[in-house]
This record gives structure tokens, sequence and C-alpha cells, in this order.
């Protein structure tokens, strides 16, 4: 028996900085083994015990897989048209039952909408999940067949390339062999998202309401206790760290402990406050909302910013442009020069711009309140182009903590 729960990566959890979102946790630790180790604690914290195992698979495995199976069968749920010549992606897909390729299969599992965005799945990210559990449900009743038990040798081939996990050899084979020998079938197979549902939060960092998943406490909790636990003792509400958001904009959590105390608060804002949004662009170093599909600076009639001149990153190097050092209202902080921060690596700095200034030298915008935000866990995303510093202010700001890429978390138990 196998029960997969996808943990949505807008999923709010309680950390000490601003944005709270679950795939924040890996990168502000810095990525790595340290990393995986406080995403552990995040997890464990919302389903009451930690992982045994990780298995952090490249996307090109899944791809690669089905091209071992000779394709997967698969009813693709609508038509699907986006290109993003940043990250060398491009899908375009018809609505139908048909026989996915790997690049068939990629181009299905990452689509969340079109360029335009006035199509795609009405849920956002949500709806993308459900897409992608429909696939592998797809896919795993057509691999457990006993056909593919000729191809392992392949798939073990895939698994070592794109793979990276602390599952011993014997251990893997053991699990191989209970799946396809052992006689698992799809009836015992289980694909679940944590139940949830969607709130808005103020941010002290970008100063507007940041889109976050919440978990539904009580249906969570049996869920955990029916499904998941491996345990005999039953789980309390206590014994799990669920997030809410209260009436008056402050948060709480079902431990009565915030570990963010200017968040337990109700926040102080604008008295006409934005428009809560599905999804809050990311801005860059120049104050600039940054598209989160394309990495690149939306300018102020809907278009983007020419990567080379506006200090935007670039998103196949991960290399930060110092820019300008002009922000939206026009002020400039003279800076103190370097600015770039390689990718992915954990390393990146802050700069030291006073209130509502960029340090055109580190390409780091100063907090809110005048506070100097400290060096954290921040990162540039060669994939996705976000490049956002993690950590807290020692002044009273906050810088946001950079998110990992696009989907989630998954828990088989």
């Amino acid at each position: 028996k196998a029960t997969v729960m996808s943990i949505p990566r807008d999923t709010m959890v309680n950390v000490s900085w601003d944005i709270k979102r679950i795939n924040s946790v890996y990168n502000y630790y810095g990525g790595g083994d340290r990393g995986i180790q406080y995403l552990y604690k995040e997890i464990a914290q919302l389903v009451g015990f930690e992982p045994d195992y990780q298995v952090v698979v490249e996307w090109d495995a899944v791809g690669q897989i089905v091209d071992a199976m000779g394709g997967v069968w698969f009813d693709v749920p609508r038509n699907m048209n986006y290109d993003d010549p940043y990250q060398d992606l491009h899908i375009h897909q018809e609505k139908g039952y048909r026989l996915l390729t790997g690049d068939d299969a990629m181009q299905v599992l990452r689509y969340r909408h079109d360029n335009d965005m006035r199509y795609g799945y009405p849920d956002g990210d949500l709806g993308r999940i459900k897409t992608q559990q429909a696939f592998l449900t797809a896919m795993v009743d057509q691999l457990l067949q006993i056909k593919n038990v000729t191809k392992i040798n392949q798939f073990i081939q895939v698994f070592q390339n794109n793979v990276e996990t602390d599952l011993s050899f014997q251990n893997i084979l053991w699990f191989a062999q209970q799946a396809i020998l052992g006689g698992l079938s799809m009836e015992n197979v289980e694909f679940v998202t944590m139940p949830n549902r969607t709130a808005s939060c103020w941010s002290r960092t970008y100063h507007n309401y940041q889109s976050y998943v919440v978990p539904s406490a009580d249906e969570l909790l049996e869920l955990v206790n029916t499904k998941l636990s491996p345990y005999t003792e039953v789980f309390t509400l206590s014994d799990l760290d669920i997030m809410s958001v209260n009436s008056d904009g402050s948060i709480s959590s079902s431990t009565g402990h915030v570990e963010d105390s200017r968040a337990a608060r109700p926040p102080v804002k604008p008295t006409t406050p934005s428009k809560p949004e599905e999804e809050t662009p990311t801005v860059d170093e120049n104050g600039n909302p940054i598209d989160p599909d394309t990495g690149l600076p939306v300018t102020p009639d809907g278009g983007t910013t020419d990567p080379g001149t506006g200090g935007t990153t670039d998103p196949g190097s991960g290399t930060t442009d110092p820019g300008t050092g002009t922000t939206p209202d026009g002020g400039t902080d003279p800076g103190t020069g370097g600015g770039t921060t390689g990718p992915d690596t954990g390393e990146g700095t802050t700069g030291t711009g006073t209130d509502g200034t960029t340090d055109p030298g580190t390409g780091t915008s100063g907090t809110p309140d005048g506070g100097t935000p400290d060096a954290g866990g921040g990162t540039t995303d060669s994939g996705t182009g976000d490049s956002q510093t993690s950590g807290t202010g020692d002044g009273g700001g906050d810088a946001a903590a950079e998110e990992a890429p696009d989907d989630g978390f998954i828990i088989v138990s």
C-alpha cells in the first residue's frame, strides 16, 4: 500500500521570516543536506513525524523513464501552450487521450498557464498538482505491468543519473521488488493533496498581500491519523504545527507559538491595501515586479525589462547585474561595488540601502523601515530567474527568502 501526499509550494509554515511559504525553507538554510534537514523539520510539523528517507528527483528522470517504458497513455486535460526562451521551456500539447513521449510528459507536468495568463488552470498550482497526480497514477499503473520487469536495468540507469537519495541500493531493490513482484496494484496506491484552503497575509517586506495555502486543520489531522502516520498513537492538533490567518490579519499556530512575533500581531499597513492576487510577483533589485515564470521585470505597461540593462537576473547564468541603483521613486544609493550572486549557492549578500533605496553594488533593496537585512541564505535560482534574498532584518525589516522550484513536496507513507 502506498499513500502519496503532495504539499503545495505555497503552504504557510511557522518560520521566523516574512514570506512563510514552505518552498522558501530549503534555500533559506543554504540548500544541500542542511536545507533538507530543515525541510524535514517543517514537514514533521505538518504531519507529526519526519520522513525516513529523501529522494530528490531531477525533472529529466521522469521523461527518461517514460521513454524507457515506451511512452505512457494519458488523457491530457486541456490544450497547453507556453514558451519561455530563457528557460528553454516550450510547451505545446493538445487535449485528449494519447501516447505521450518523455518530452510530452515533461511539458504536461510543468504547464500551469499560457503566456498571457488568461488560459490555464483556474486554481493555479493546485490544478497542476491534480494533473501531475493523475499522470503519475497512469504512469505507475503502466510501470507495474510485468513487461516492464525486463527493463529494470534501463530504469536503474535513469535513477543513477537523475536521483539523489539516502536510500541504500538494498533499500531501493526491496521497494522495487515489493512494488513489481509483490503484487502492488493501483487499488492500493492513493494520491492526495494536503487538505487546504487559500489565505492572504500582509507582507511587511513587499507592502502588499501575499497568497498562501493554509492546511485545513481537522481534515489534515484525519489524514495523518488514518493514512500517513506510522504510529499507533493518535495525534492531536496540538501535536502538529498548523498555521492560520486570523480576521485581524495576524497569524496563529495550532501549537500556540508563532516563530515570527511581528506576524502574530495585526499588521501595520496602508488604509487601502492592494487587492490579494493568486501569485504576487517578486521584485528585482531595483524594486520592479518580476514575472514568476520568465524571471524578467514587468514594466508599468506590462512589458518586460531588457535583462542586459535593467539590473535583472540572467536566468541562464544565475548572475545578478548590479543595475543602475534607481528605485521606482527615483532615489539612488551610491552602493559599494560587487553585486553578483552565484547560481543556487545560498550565499547571496544583502545591501545596506536606506528606506526605499537600492544598493547598486549588491543589487539588494534596503528594508522598508530603514533596517539592514542580515546576509541570510539568499540565492539566485538559475532555472526560474527568481532572485530573492533571505534573512531577517536587524533593524526591523525583512528580506524575503528565496523560493525553490515550482512543484512542492511529496510524502510517501
